[in-house]
């Protein structure tokens, strides 16, 4: 299995307010995004573009759990903080 790279950018929460958390899956090896890889937070989810960006609406905190799917690679669990740029 293949380890997986994720870029991240977190958006300013606002009180009271969903706060996206949005970033790009790529290929650790080879800095490809990752078409169509899946990011869960909870019980919501998204999956990322053709190129590897995604965008997830979420009321998420910096240490809740996050995980990343993709088929032959190794399953990402991380918090909202872990997915800052690697």
């Amino acid at each position: 299995m293949r380890p997986l790279l994720i870029l991240l950018t977190l958006v300013p929460v606002l009180l009271i307010a969903q706060s996206p958390v949005q970033g790009r899956i790529v290929d650790a090896s080879t800095g490809e995004g990752l078409a169509f890889a899946t990011i869960a937070y909870g019980s919501e989810g998204t999956y990322a573009n053709a190129d590897g960006y995604y965008r997830l609406n979420t009321g998420a905190v910096s240490s809740d759990s996050v995980r990343v799917f993709f088929i032959g690679y190794r399953t990402l669990r991380t918090t909202v903080a872990g997915l800052r740029v690697r």
